[in-house]
């Protein structure tokens, strides 16, 4: 009872309290915790709505194209609707704001709003700044505390105001806070258009940066960015200087334009010539409109002298600190290195087209802006008019600006494309108005604003609507339920929330899903890593201070196979720099390889927080296995299959017989394929169909199945489009081969039989996954058997061990029972099936020891018909310490022909 009332009970109160207890769970959906634990009723209900909400979300991925729906509608008509208003300069009004607001913001919400559930990070970068702020949460001072690289200490402390305020410092806060950074830099876009321009100018200008901001499905542009605050106080400082003009007295906003733009800096020094240049044509405009030399002296030092003000502060605080050196050489000198190790910029420059190119994204928002910049230079060349305007030129000069600051890194990051959304914009808005008053025909301004709505709103937006919905649906409830790797999952349990651990090589992420502050200032190890040089050892010096300052409770070596950048262990790991591996030899104990990640704990934490196998097992296991990955394959048959383009992308034609195979390290756990029939062969409707078929082969063993799909588009027409299967992979041994061939149709006729291979994915983990054992209480830590596959029986899917087999399972010592069924199929003994029967048998094994029979069963289904079908076992376990393990064996009897053996139902308690 709250002040009387029961708040589960209809009104006000309990539609308040249950809003925010839902906002709280859909926060903390990604937020770092494997459920919600609910407190009471009402999280309970939130908790169970939302599991009810992403479990329907992921079996109606077409509901999202009905969400966007309404606010792309109310977009489009506050687009249009002010087109036949008259051209008259209109000032900030409440309303204006509030309404417009409302609008962009639902329309950018409605399309990105899935985005803000992933649990994984979408960019290395949006890892760093939430490693960032976690560390800023505890220790303010940055360069001391955090080194943001090229990502200057703003874009950092500005996740930090969403994020205390929730209570939560994450993906989902910081993404969020992105998501807040361009609608208010889309807002501030408008009412600084709507002031030059007017409504109908201003809103159809501002119509090709929201489609893209909205609808953009580009990881590059989703995520919490570098260029993210950077865009936003170049629109903030624009609309200030425009308040300027327009105020009486403009003194006061040119300072507040100046100290917008003085803070530009220290988000993104990239970001430093654009807005200087656009300070530059404020000074400009300043010495030519104003009314005397006195005012001019005057204004031009209100706007020039603040931007300087942030950073003097800025030196003042750091030179407090005793920091100004170490912000010089790492801020500022290391950017001068940064370039200089950049690519050759034609390299880079292709490179980027190409990823333009593939995206597709940025030239569609492009469209709108460069038809109302082309438009307008033909009709001032036609016209005569002898110059541009100063707006227009404007836009020219600090789109030129952006291009040189996109391509000065020598880096073919898309993600630097944002720089050129606010230059690009702007002169587009400049080309529409030189249109729009070029005449007062009305039919020519309707026609124009027709012109700008296709090619900015209907354009991109038909290109948006042929891609899928975003990839979060069919994985909320992964993501719900797991919203941590194994590696992060495992480092959260070690840590307590004040620990502080320490990544060396590329691995943010891990502080961003485990929620743990550095304890160095290096989020990543770049620059520890590489050839001998004298900045490297002033950063390592710095490095291992920070690492005996803090001693984090968890050191984690993330370089190794699979990793997002350092792969090498023997030229790039921790073990080259000798100081650190010293310490780390001598203070801290492996606990665990999980390939990439090696995980170090403290030694006098190691008695108190030590994990048994089963536990490491069980804890890892119950992180979300990595995103997938696409690979390469080893070998293609014939050699000189074609590629050829259907679609957006570059497939492999497999026309049979076909065969491609992959290398297997061991640790796939799942393999998605993306295959279909090339849209010719189904325009020329002839052929019989063909198979694909996916078979794993283990070095000396046969061929596993492990998916087939016989494709006959004329005869089934949801087969006509690209197709995609998920596949839960048996166990196999290190060394085998993931195998895709293609085979003819019934009639041996492979006219026609053109099938491609899209692109192959894998999802790996270290432990295997309940998948692969279906109906397991226990997941076994590892398992070799001749030949394992799936079947679906009429009891459920069971996973198929043929003799000899071998299952471990690692124990914590609290196990009392175990029970499981086991058997042969029967095609193992009826019909041709001639097994001459195996022994099921169970052993304890305790290192130091030799193994202790438990359990022991020969089947002989021949020659015994009480040995046919499912049998039962279960018995008492005693004598069990941690670290025991239970191996569960399958051995022929006397020769392994039609051992078709299987065990399911396992229940360790």
């Amino acid at each position: 009872m709250i002040g009387g009332l029961d708040p589960l009970r209809p009104g006000p109160l309990y539609l308040f309290t249950s809003a925010r207890c839902f906002a709280n769970g859909f926060i903390h959906a990604t937020a770092g915790v494997s459920q919600i634990q609910p407190t009471d009723r009402q999280s309970q209900l939130s908790s169970d709505m939302l599991k009810f909400l992403f479990d329907w979300w992921d079996h109606h991925p077409d509901s999202y194209w009905l969400m966007v729906a309404g606010p792309t509608l109310l977009l489009f008509a506050w687009a249009l609707i002010p087109i036949r208003e008259s051209l008259r300069r209109q000032p900030d009004k409440v309303k204006s704001w509030i309404w417009s607001g409302l609008v962009v913001f639902l329309f950018l919400f409605a399309w990105r709003w899935p985005w803000l559930l992933s649990a994984h990070g979408l960019n290395p970068d949006e890892s760093q700044h939430v490693a960032g702020a976690l560390t800023l949460a505890v220790d303010p001072v940055f360069f001391r505390s955090v080194d943001g690289a090229t990502s200057g200490p703003l874009n950092f402390f500005a996740t930090l105001p969403l994020a205390l305020t929730v209570g939560q410092i994450d993906y989902f806060t910081v993404r969020l806070t992105g998501l807040f950074l361009v609608w208010g830099s889309l807002l501030l876009g408008y009412q600084t258009a709507r002031a030059l321009t007017g409504a109908a100018v201003a809103r159809l200008g501002l119509l090709p940066a929201a489609m893209f901001f909205a609808t953009t499905d580009d990881w590059d542009f989703i995520h919490y960015s570098t260029e993210h605050l950077p865009v936003f106080l170049f629109c903030l400082t624009l609309w200030l200087l425009v308040r300027a003009k327009a105020a009486q007295h403009p003194r006061g906003w040119l300072v507040a334009a100046g100290l917008a733009a003085g803070l530009s800096p220290w988000a993104k020094l990239q970001m430093g010539p654009i807005t200087a240049g656009l300070i530059g044509f404020a000074l400009w405009q300043i010495a030519i409109r104003a009314a005397s030399p006195k005012a001019r002296m005057s204004h031009a030092l209100a706007l020039g002298l603040p931007t300087l003000a942030p950073t003097a502060l800025a030196l003042a605080l750091l030179a407090m600190g005793g920091l100004t050196g170490v912000a010089l050489q790492r801020y500022v000198l290391q950017v001068f290195v940064y370039v200089e190790d950049g690519g050759p910029y034609l390299d880079n420059l292709a490179k980027l087209g190409e990823l333009i190119r593939i995206s597709g994204t940025f030239p569609f928002f492009a469209l709108g802006p460069l038809l109302m910049i082309i438009l307008a230079g033909l009709v001032t060349v036609i016209k005569r008019r002898g110059r541009f305007h100063s707006l227009y030129t404007a836009g020219a000069a600090l789109t030129g600006i952006g291009v040189f600051c996109v391509m000065l890194p020598g880096r073919p990051f898309q993600h630097y494309l944002l720089l050129l959304i606010a230059p690009l914009t702007l002169w587009g808005l400049a080309g529409l108005h030189d249109l729009w008053t070029s005449t007062d025909n009305r039919r020519w301004q309707v026609g124009l604003a027709g012109l700008v709505f296709l090619f900015g709103g209907l354009i991109p937006l038909g290109h948006r609507l042929s891609k899928p919905v975003p990839f979060m649906f069919g994985s909320f409830t992964e993501h719900w339920r797991h919203p941590r790797s194994g590696a992060a999952n495992l480092v959260h349990h070690l840590t307590r929330p004040d620990d502080r651990i320490s990544v060396w090589g590329y691995g943010p992420e891990v502080h961003a899903e485990s929620g743990r502050a550095q304890a160095t200032r290096d989020t990543d190890t770049f620059w520890l890593i590489g050839p001998p040089s004298s900045h490297r050892e002033t950063y390592r010096t710095t490095h291992l201070a920070d690492f005996m300052r803090n001693q984090p409770a968890v050191f984690v070596d993330s370089v190794g196979p699979d990793s997002f950048f350092y792969r090498d262990r023997l030229l790039q790991g921790h073990e080259t720099f000798p100081a650190l591996a010293g310490h780390i030899t001598s203070q801290y104990t492996q606990v665990a390889d999980l390939t990439p990640f090696r995980l170090y704990l403290r030694n006098d934490l190691f008695d108190e927080r030590r994990l048994t196998a089963a536990d490491l097992q069980t804890i890892v296991g119950k992180g979300r296995m990595e995103r997938p990955l696409a690979a390469s394959p080893s070998s293609i048959t014939p050699p000189d299959a074609r590629t050829e383009r259907v679609g957006r992308q570059w497939v492999q034609m497999l026309l049979p017989p076909a065969r491609m195979t992959w290398e297997l390290t061991g640790n796939e756990r799942v393999a998605r394929i993306h295959y279909g029939f090339h849209p010719q062969a189904v325009a020329a409707r002839s052929g019989d169909g063909a198979r694909i078929i996916v078979e794993i082969e283990s070095p000396g063993g046969p061929a596993r199945p492990v998916f087939t799909h016989f494709v006959q588009p004329l005869v089934n027409p949801a087969e006509r489009k690209p197709l995609s299967a998920t596949l839960d992979l048996p166990p196999f041994p290190s060394g085998s081969l993931l195998v895709v061939r293609t085979d003819v149709g019934p009639q041996g006729d492979n006219a026609w039989d053109w099938l491609y291979l899209a692109s192959l994915e894998f999802r790996k983990s270290p432990f295997p996954t309940a998948a692969q054992y279906p109906g397991f209480g226990r997941i076994p830590e590892s398992a070799t058997a001749a030949t394992a596959y799936h079947v679906d029986e009429p009891e459920g899917r069971l996973l198929m061990q043929h003799a000899p087999a071998r299952m471990v399972f690692p124990l914590s010592g609290l196990e009392r029972q175990l029970s499981f069924s086991f058997g042969f199929t029967p095609g193992a003994y009826t019909g041709e099936g001639r097994t001459d029967g195996a022994v099921f048998r169970v052993e304890r094994h305790r290192a130091g020891t030799g193994p202790v029979l438990l359990f022991e069963r020969r089947l002989h289904p021949v020659a015994a018909p009480a040995d046919q079908g499912r049998q039962a076992a279960a018995f008492d376990l005693v004598d069990i310490l941690p670290d025991d393990r239970l191996h569960v064996i399958i051995d022929p009897g006397g020769n392994d022909s039609w051992d078709w053996t299987y065990v399911t139902d396992l229940l360790l308690e």
